[in-house]
C-alpha cells in the first residue's frame, strides 16, 4: 500500500506538471490563430479572450491522454534507471501493482475526460460559434476583407469596399447578377458610403446603401440604365445560423444518440474513442516504462510517441474522411483500437519473465 501510494503520488505529480506545460503551449499557440483570425477577419478585441476560453475543452481533450502517457513513462523510465522497479519485485510485489496504477488513473482521468468530450466541449463548441454570429454582423463570417473583391457565392454577388471600420463601409462597388428565367442580368451598385445590418424579423443580413447610382442591363433587350439613390438596400448574404446548425461536432450526446446519420454516429464514436485513448495510452506507458533501460530509454520514448500520434493521426484521418470509408469507418476506427490492444498484450506476454522477475 505504502509503494502503490508513492507511485501514485510520483506519477500525479508528474502528470499535472506535464499538463500545465503542455496546455501553456497548445494554448499559446491557439491565442496566436485567434489573434491572426482577429486581424484577418477584423473579430473585435473584446471577443478573444472569450474565443480563448471556449477552446479550452478542446485543447484538453487531447491533452489528457498525452500527459497520462508521458507521466508514466517517464517516472517508471526513471525508477528503472534507479533500479527501484527491481527492488520492487524483490520484495514480493507482482505485476499487479501496475495494474492498480492504471485502474487508479483511469478511473480517476476518464470520467472528467467523458464529461468534457461528450458534454462541455460541444457546449464550448457552439457558444463560441454564437459569439462570433451575435456579435459581428460584418467580417468574422462573411470574410469581408478591404480593398478586395469579396465573392458572396450564394446570391452571385460580389463586393468591393476601399475601407471597411466596424459596420461601416465607404467607397462601395457592388456587382449582382439577377436571374430571370436562366438568364443573368447584371447589376452595378456604385455608393460612397454604407452599413450591413441585421434583420431581426428573418435573421438575414443586408447592406444599406446611401447616395449612389445603380447601372443595369438587360442583356436579352440590350438596354441599359442608370438611376441615382439617396437609399438603398440589398441582401448580402443568408442566415448566418445555416453555416453550423448540421455541423455534429456541436451536438450533444442524447442527439447523436438518437441520430440515425452516418455523420451522428462518426461524431458518436470518435468522442468514445477519445476517452478509450485514456486506456490505450496508460497500458502503453506502462509497458515501454517498466522495459525501459538506460541505453534504449530514448528509443522507447520515441516509440511510444510514435506510437501515440500513429493513433491519432490515423483516427482522425478515418473521423474527418468518413465518406471514403462509408458505413465501415467506425469499424477501421475500432481496429486500430483493437490492435493497440493486442499490441501490448504481445508484448508483454513475450517479455513476461522479465516483468514477473
Amino acid at each position: 500500500m505504502i509503494i502503490l501510494k508513492y507511485l501514485i503520488k510520483k506519477i500525479l505529480k508528474f502528470q499535472i506538471l506535464i499538463l500545465l506545460i503542455l496546455f501553456c503551449v497548445f494554448l499559446s499557440q491557439k491565442l496566436v490563430r485567434i489573434l491572426s483570425a482577429s486581424i484577418e477577419y477584423a473579430i473585435p478585441k473584446k471577443l478573444i479572450l472569450s474565443l480563448l476560453f471556449f477552446s479550452i475543452p478542446e485543447i484538453l481533450k487531447l491533452l489528457l491522454p498525452l500527459s497520462l502517457f508521458l507521466s508514466i513513462f517517464l517516472v517508471l523510465q526513471n525508477m528503472q534507471e534507479n533500479n527501484e522497479i527491481i527492488a520492487i519485485h524483490t520484495c514480493g510485489i507482482g505485476y499487479t501493482i501496475f495494474l492498480k496504477i492504471i485502474l487508479f488513473f483511469n478511473l480517476l482521468i476518464m470520467p472528467f475526460s467523458w464529461i468534457n468530450t461528450m458534454w462541455i466541449s460541444p457546449l464550448a463548441f457552439d457558444y463560441k460559434h454564437r459569439l462570433l454570429i451575435n456579435n459581428n454582423l460584418n467580417t468574422s463570417f462573411l470574410n469581408l476583407i478591404q480593398g478586395q473583391f469579396n465573392i458572396m457565392k450564394d446570391n452571385n454577388l460580389m463586393l468591393f469596399s476601399q475601407k471597411i471600420v466596424n459596420k461601416s463601409l465607404k467607397n462601395i462597388f457592388i456587382v449582382q447578377f439577377l436571374n430571370q428565367k436562366n438568364i443573368f442580368h447584371p447589376i452595378i451598385l456604385v455608393s460612397e458610403s454604407g452599413n450591413i445590418y441585421k434583420n431581426n424579423m428573418n435573421m438575414n443580413y443586408y447592406i444599406n446603401l446611401k447616395n449612389g447610382k445603380l447601372y443595369y442591363i438587360n442583356t436579352k433587350i440590350n438596354q441599359f440604365w442608370i438611376t441615382s439613390f439617396q437609399k438603398y438596400h440589398i441582401e448580402l448574404t443568408q442566415n448566418f445560423n445555416d453555416l453550423y446548425i448540421n455541423n455534429k461536432e456541436y451536438s450533444s450526446l442524447y442527439s447523436l444518440w438518437r441520430a440515425s446519420g452516418l455523420d451522428s454516429k462518426i461524431e458518436l464514436h470518435w468522442r468514445c474513442i477519445i476517452v478509450f485513448s485514456i486506456f490505450i495510452m496508460s497500458i502503453l506507458a506502462i509497458t515501454l516504462g517498466i522495459h525501459t533501460t538506460r541505453s534504449n530509454r530514448f528509443l522507447n520514448l520515441c516509440i511510444g510517441l510514435i506510437f501515440y500520434l500513429t493513433f491519432f493521426f490515423i483516427q482522425t484521418f478515418i473521423y474527418k474522411n468518413y465518406q471514403l470509408f462509408n458505413k465501415y469507418s467506425i469499424l477501421y476506427m475500432w481496429i486500430i483500437n483493437t490492435c493497440y490492444m493486442l499490441f501490448i498484450f504481445i508484448f508483454n506476454y513475450k517479455n513476461k519473465k522479465f516483468i514477473c522477475r
